[in-house]
């Protein structure tokens, strides 16, 4: 399924996985969130199996679908699809360029997007 998305490999500890980057920097102004969702999940199942941690990989495969639902019920009200896809291609780019320290800078900025966003979702919902 990934070839369909991919622009960019990752060597990661000799293996390759594909990381959708380019791909999400596409839907960057789109506004195609059912394309976004998909890229979203693909990039979830690769870097969830490149961690290598059964626990965290499985964790998120749980929490993922709940996540996804909660954010297309409110992403029209409060959300921003050009800046949720931007931040997600930013740890791609880190994760293609092996730059494990700006990976982990740019999940934390996706993550303040998100509780951002949840509690806007929630505000709204008062």
């Amino acid at each position: 399924m990934l070839e369909k998305f991919a622009d960019m490999e990752l060597q990661y500890r000799g293996e390759s996985i594909w990381i959708p980057e380019k791909k999400f920097g596409d839907y960057i102004g789109a506004g195609d969130d059912e394309t976004f969702l998909a890229l979203d999940q693909a990039f979830n199942t690769e870097v969830g199996a490149a961690c290598r941690n059964p626990f965290a990989q499985t964790t998120m495969e749980q929490w993922n679908p709940l996540s996804r639902r909660f954010w297309y019920q409110h992403h029209r009200r409060v959300g921003d699809l050009p800046q949720m896809a931007a931040l997600h291609a930013a740890i791609a780019r880190a994760i293609g360029h092996g730059d494990g320290p700006g990976a982990a800078a740019a999940s934390d900025r996706l993550m303040d997007y998100l509780e951002g966003f949840t509690r806007a979702a929630l505000d709204a919902d008062r």
